[in-house]
């Protein structure tokens, strides 16, 4: 009697502990959804508040007059397109770390509470898994942190091929964008500031 007091008591703990990573998760995604914009594509980051809120980057702003206004809206967009593609693709990476270790340590739960202590018979230990009510918790928060884990994954995608998309069109249309032969001659301080300032590489199409 002592022992399955004990047993219950250390499956209660192990229970308690085990949900700490999905509440965490849940805090941590409700937290970054508030962080998008009504747009449905641009997000608040820090430097944005630096700069005063919506606009123009600083750095894109300051570009001198080889480059017009039309050129400098898409230099921002591309840069927009590119911290979304970060965000969506460390929200995946959270979701998909939590979703892990939230199963592994389920499953070892199961291994220890379930599986041992019946291991005697199949039917014995089917009836506790489906006892405790726990386990569909459990089950439903897996299948669903998979599920988001692999729609997350659909979105990161999706954001990465539109920033490649646009950064090779502005590759493409160099020609167009700095027509002029100063502006032609002076665009590669506006490549070397974006690679610089943003990581983002103007210079040729390859990632």
């Amino acid at each position: 009697m002592l022992a399955e007091q004990q047993n219950n008591s250390s499956r209660n703990v192990f229970i308690l502990i085990l949900t700490c990573p999905f509440f965490s998760y849940v805090f941590y995604i409700l937290k970054l959804k508030n962080r998008t914009a009504k747009n449905g594509e641009r997000f608040i980051f820090s430097r944005q508040e630096e700069k005063g809120g919506k606009g123009m980057e600083t750095s894109i702003l300051k570009l001198n007059h080889y480059t017009d206004e039309a050129t400098k809206e898409m230099l921002q967009k591309v840069v927009e397109k590119k911290r979304k593609f970060e965000v969506l693709h460390k929200r995946h990476l959270l979701v998909m770390w939590l979703t892990i270790l939230f199963a592994f340590c389920y499953f070892f739960f199961l291994y220890k509470h379930v599986a041992i202590p019946y291991a005697h018979s199949m039917e014995r230990m089917f009836s506790a898994f489906v006892e405790e009510s726990f386990n569909l918790y459990a089950m439903t928060v897996i299948i669903g942190s998979f599920g988001f884990m692999n729609v997350l994954k659909q979105k990161t995608d999706k954001a990465e091929k539109e920033f490649h998309a646009l950064r090779c069109e502005i590759i493409d249309k160099s020609k167009d964008l700095w027509k002029k032969e100063e502006e032609w001659k002076n665009r590669h301080q506006v490549f070397e500031m974006m690679k610089k300032e943003y990581d983002i590489n103007l210079f040729y199409e390859s990632k």
